[in-house]
């Protein structure tokens, strides 16, 4: 299953990252790794990615979130 979930750098930049896992939890685990090993101080809006997904799908729902 794929899932994206967004992040913001020190700067305050907000990236997107896509990745997979199997399920919720193990997404979580990836989440907590962002956190833990790699030094991510912000991550947030965790979702689920259809199957079939558009890059235009993610740059209307990133837009969305970051205007906000």
């Amino acid at each position: 299953m794929q899932w994206e979930v967004q992040y913001q750098l020190n700067s305050g930049t907000i990236g997107l990252c896509i990745f997979s896992a199997d399920d919720f939890i193990e997404a979580n685990i990836y989440i907590l790794e962002m956190i833990l090993v790699y030094g991510y101080q912000q991550v947030f809006n965790l979702q689920p990615l259809s199957d079939r997904y558009e890059i235009e799908e993610l740059i209307k729902k990133f837009s969305k979130s970051s205007e906000q």
